[in-house]
């Protein structure tokens, strides 16, 4: 039996993807609640209105919209995209990339890569993905190491910052 601590945090956490993961996460979410609310012993469903910890307003219905399956889909089986993207300066350009993360943040959801235009790491907002499509091309090195490099490199920026 989970913690009283244990339950509220995944119960924060299921009610957070909820209202800030893109619809099928959001759905996925929903449903995982009721499924544990199903389960639940009577004494503890009884407290439910008990737990006082609650996520912030939702998101915005652009957001709350958004499918980011095929982008999931591409990063758990590897898979390049070819896409079609909008710059803060509002230019188009189009990029191969490797997938491997996607951040899920209360304003907005960022796609973290390897940009095989730039060979370098590359964070790209998702409302601004023009088009994209997934490339039966598999990518060279695995996405934890990916992972694992940009994380390096995150931690080499911030050191430099506080210098």
């Amino acid at each position: 039996m989970f913690t009283k601590t244990e339950l509220e945090s995944m119960l924060l956490g299921a009610q957070w993807v909820s209202q800030y993961g893109d619809a099928p996460l959001s759905e996925g979410a929903k449903e995982a609640l009721n499924k544990i609310f199903d389960v639940l012993p009577a004494s503890i469903k009884n407290e439910n209105n008990a737990f006082t910890l609650r996520v912030g307003p939702p998101a915005p219905e652009k957001m709350a919209k958004e499918n980011l399956s095929t982008i999931r889909d591409a990063i758990a089986k590897q898979n390049k995209i070819e896409l079609v993207y909008k710059s803060q300066d509002r230019k188009e350009t189009q990029r191969v990339i490797w997938p491997f993360t996607i951040g899920y943040f209360t304003d907005e959801r960022i796609l973290v890569a390897w940009c095989e235009k730039d060979n370098d790491y590359r964070h790209f907002k998702t409302d601004r993905i023009i088009s994209l499509k997934v490339l039966d091309e598999h990518y060279l090195l695995s996405k934890d190491s990916l992972f694992r490099g940009w994380q390096r490199m995150q931690l080499q920026k911030l050191a430099l910052k506080r210098k």
